[in-house]
């Protein structure tokens, strides 16, 4: 069987559909040339066709095939958004309890009661008592760093987070998508 000889032919599209037929192309397997800017906003796509080929039929590539509706691509999204909701609370329990929040289960430190001596009224006199104010002020401040450094490290986390979530945001927004089709079904099944 003889090959047919390949040409190259132009075709014009607008500067705001050129990624899209682009890509339109090569999922349609039609080698693509490249292209160049022609006059105004427009752009010239350049592929290889066999000679006797018709031209390209928009229309018909543009038809777009619907994605299997199965039940993997449903758990997926369901995952998904579990585990972005686990982390987000992950997340608030971390910065709440670094902050010196405690929940009602711990309403007493390390869960013992706090139990209080009565003063004597008399108390001899400390010869170390200076060295012991100098050693709780510099435990003070040892303190007071290492819950700066704490925190900092806290909110360098949650950029981190944030830039990582703006970074998969291409991502994210079908899985919010989905996650919010999802309900719908749910709900939709729950009415019937």
């Amino acid at each position: 069987m003889a090959r047919q000889p390949l040409e190259d032919r132009e075709y014009e599209v607008s500067a705001a559909q050129l990624r899209w037929r682009l890509a339109q192309l090569n999922a349609a397997g039609v080698p693509i040339q490249g292209y160049q800017q022609g006059q105004g906003n427009v752009y010239i796509i350049t592929v290889q066709q066999p000679a006797a080929a018709p031209p390209l039929d928009w229309q018909a590539m543009q038809a777009r095939r619907r994605r299997n509706d199965d039940a993997t691509r449903r758990l997926t999204i369901a995952l998904g958004v579990l585990v972005l909701a686990g982390a987000a609370l992950y997340l608030a329990w971390t910065v709440a309890t670094g902050a010196g929040w405690r929940p009602p289960w711990q309403a007493m430190p390390n869960g013992e009661p706090v139990v209080t001596q009565t003063d004597p009224g008399w108390t001899l006199p400390n010869p170390l008592q200076g060295a012991q104010d100098a050693a709780q002020a510099t435990q003070d401040a040892a303190d007071a760093v290492s819950d700066a450094v704490a925190m900092l490290v806290r909110v360098v986390l949650v950029l981190v987070a944030l830039a990582g979530l703006w970074l998969l945001r291409g991502l994210l927004g079908p899985l919010a998508r989905g996650a919010a089709q999802l309900a719908q079904d749910v709900a939709g099944r729950m009415r019937r």
